[in-house]
């Protein structure tokens, strides 16, 4: 689309506009994914199954979210210091789509730029950045070759 790709400058400029979900239990059961912030008064966007417990379809009672840290230590326990409590605006479970807000949201958040999708063509470079389960937090992933 006309513009150089550079995965480094995309993690520069939107891995603060991505957020760690945790939903869990009052047993503590649960499940972790992520989110995009899609509005500076806190809404995001996350999979539907990232909030729901696989095992009875029902939303976790207990949503929270984490922002990036600054730096990044890979010590979970530095790392995730401060949870911020969300609600479920809306979700579609065949769309595997939620909104959520984020309760008291900093003022600083961040909305990720989203593209025009009718503008990028299949085959295009494109980078993720996420929390794959077991892979690390706020990782970078590409297709480019």
């Amino acid at each position: 689309a006309g513009t150089t790709f550079s995965p480094a400058d995309i993690y520069r400029n939107s891995s603060s506009s991505v957020v760690l979900i945790f939903g869990f239990s009052d047993s503590g059961e649960g499940s972790s994914g992520t989110g995009s912030i899609l509005t500076s008064d806190g809404l995001v966007l996350t999979n539907s199954h990232v909030i729901t417990n696989a095992e009875n379809g029902r939303v976790f009672p207990n949503l929270v979210v984490y922002f990036k840290p600054m730096p990044i230590s890979g010590d979970n326990r530095k790392d995730l210091t401060t949870p911020f409590l969300v609600d479920v605006l809306a979700r579609d479970a065949d769309l595997d789509l939620a909104l959520l807000r984020i309760k008291d949201a900093p003022s600083d958040l961040r909305p990720i730029e989203i593209a025009d999708s009718e503008e990028v063509d299949i085959g295009e470079p494109v980078a993720a950045i996420g929390h794959p389960g077991g892979g690390g937090l706020w990782t970078l992933t590409t297709n480019d070759l």
